[in-house]
């Protein structure tokens, strides 16, 4: 076995150096096939290629945030997809970048997909200062990473300052994954972005009790929902995934519903003390999309409910910012189902539906549970105005009705997702590079640059349609 492998500008990977532990060394960039997709408001999929300037021309200035998947997905996960269409939608990034690392994550082999991670967190890095040098401000750079994504933010984070000395703005680390990682130096934690917020909703140490993410706090503010291990929307679930992928819905959830859902947090020692209220009332903040807009820092507890979208039990304003900050009740079963009900919307209140657009602009996708307990209700709109629903109660059960609009406008539509597993997506992708070109018989080609090696590739024009049509893979 080689003792090292060296891949261009990405830099020498040792087999004795920070990851010998993990008895791999990462794949190479062409077996991995890495892909960054761009995206911004309302337009068609480009992917950006580092060693291609003209790729680049197309990156919008302004926040740019990056969505990093887990262990066996890829781009087309639909709760990665919802990530990217909920910031969009709301214009709180100028641009979106999914990380499409499938090739290094698929393989059952787990050792290897852990040991490619560093790999693609160099790939990434190398992409950020090409956008560096086209004047893309890196403190407005917001890496996003599930599970082993995580970690490949972590080694992104720690390249740029290594190589290019430079900090990205933030990290929003979801449930890192512990194997591998924890105890070691390789973790991502605080100090690889300016900002590190981290989410721990499977965490432990024993992959046996399905508890995949890391139990330490790492970042400059942690956060644990209902303990950080066992989420109540999966108490009665018997998919070994629902608590680990609990981060990456509550994140999903705190852009698209961020008037709702607010996700109140405060500073405890521990949960034990959270449910006692002995708790840092002068230390609060929000779980989420705006967790950096607070200056706490360290370990900060919740409670969420068993229902999508899974919202805080309302406290009151003392409660909230008071000496008895802290849960309002202890959660049961029984109790936390009753707490999230189908929106009710009064005097223009945003409602909890997920908004789906017509004419192929970008969209809220609902998101597919595979406890099928959690119901959205997506809303179809017309020219761009969202239309909302109201809940309606028969026979004890709550029913979403359609809403009628005044004037002839046309009404929201009430869905409810399926019960079952979430399924695999699509074999393969279909993007659009930023350079095309025509050949000799009209076809559509595009150049893609690896490591200083181009090759051509055929590309379809309805690229958007394939990212947003995706379904999910089983994720670790």
């Amino acid at each position: 076995m080689a003792p090292f492998v060296k891949f261009g500008e990405l830099g020498t990977f040792d087999r004795e150096g920070d990851t010998r532990h993990i008895g791999h060394l990462p794949n190479s960039p062409q077996e991995i096939g890495t892909k960054f997709w761009y995206q911004f408001k309302n337009s068609k999929v480009h992917r950006l290629v580092a060693e291609d300037p003209k790729s680049l021309e197309v990156v919008k200035n302004g926040s740019l945030v990056f969505i990093v998947h887990g262990y066996q997905s890829s781009a087309h996960d639909s709760l990665i997809i919802s990530v990217k269409n909920g910031l969009l939608k709301n214009s709180f990034t100028s641009g979106t970048v999914i990380v499409d690392w499938e090739g290094g994550a698929a393989s059952y082999n787990y050792f290897q997909a852990a040991a490619n991670t560093e790999l693609v967190g160099r790939q990434t890095a190398l992409l950020l200062d090409r956008l560096r040098k086209k004047k893309i401000d890196m403190k407005s750079v917001h890496l996003i990473g599930f599970s082993l994504g995580s970690q490949v933010c972590g080694f992104a984070g720690r390249w740029t300052q290594r190589k290019y000395k430079f900090k990205v703005g933030r990290i929003s680390v979801l449930d890192a994954a512990w194997y591998l990682f924890e105890g070691y130096s390789i973790h991502v934690r605080k100090g690889d972005a300016i900002f590190v917020d981290a989410i721990h909703t499977s965490a432990g140490n024993s992959l046996m009790r399905k508890e995949f993410g890391t139990i330490r706090a790492f970042g400059d503010i942690d956060f644990f929902p209902n303990g950080g291990t066992k989420q109540p929307h999966c108490w009665n679930s018997t998919d070994p995934m629902c608590n680990h992928l609990a981060a990456l819905i509550f994140y999903q959830t705190s852009i698209s519903y961020s008037i709702t859902c607010d996700y109140l947090a405060v500073k405890c020692n521990s949960y034990e003390d959270y449910l006692k209220k002995k708790c840092d009332v002068n230390s609060v903040s929000r779980m989420g999309l705006y967790a950096s807009e607070f200056k706490a820092t360290g370990k900060h507890y919740l409670q969420t409910t068993m229902k999508y979208p899974h919202k805080s039990p309302i406290p009151s304003d003392k409660q909230r910012f008071g000496t008895t900050i802290g849960p309002i009740e202890e959660l049961t079963e029984t109790d936390s189902l009753k707490d999230v009900t189908a929106a009710e919307i009064k005097n223009g209140n945003d409602a909890m539906i997920a908004i789906e657009t017509k004419n192929g602009n970008e969209a809220m996708i609902a998101v597919e549970t595979k406890f099928g307990k959690e119901a959205m209700t997506a809303a179809e709109t017309k020219n761009d105005k969202e239309e909302m629903t109201a809940a309606e109660t028969k026979n004890g059960k709550e029913a979403m009705t359609a809403a009628e609009t005044k004037n002839g406008n046309e009404a929201t539509i009430a869905v409810k997702t399926k019960k079952g597993n979430r399924r695999k997506p699509k074999n393969g992708i279909e993007t659009t590079v930023a350079s095309e070109t025509k050949d000799s018989n009209g076809s559509n080609t595009s150049t893609e640059a690896t490591n200083g090696v181009e090759t051509t590739t055929a590309t379809t024009e309805d690229t958007a349609s394939e990212l947003t049509k995706s379904e999910p893979k089983t994720e670790l």
